[in-house]
């Protein structure tokens, strides 16, 4: 599964786009939703911490990938993740 967000204008305006954008989303896989509310906490704090009329760019994106066993058991998970906050 894959997620990603994206952004740019004055800081207030895209906080409220990529708080939009988390909230289209359906749950994802665990841990992949655990490190997607991360983000997304993370992304929050820094846009918060912002001057509101400073351009601001933010370009978010997560994956999992999953490999199952013969039987059909989750055998190994492998995530990514990726923000930039300018």
């Amino acid at each position: 599964m894959s997620w990603s967000v994206g952004s740019a204008g004055n800081s207030d305006e895209v906080a409220t786009v990529i708080e939009a954008q988390f909230e289209s989303y359906t749950a994802c896989p665990e841990p992949e939703e655990s490190i997607k509310q991360a983000a997304r906490a993370l992304i929050a704090k820094t846009l918060a911490g912002k001057i509101p009329a400073v351009a601001t760019t933010v370009s978010a994106f997560g994956s999992q990938a999953t490999k199952y066993r013969v039987d059909g058991a989750l055998d190994e998970v492998n995530n990514g993740l990726s923000i930039s906050i300018t």
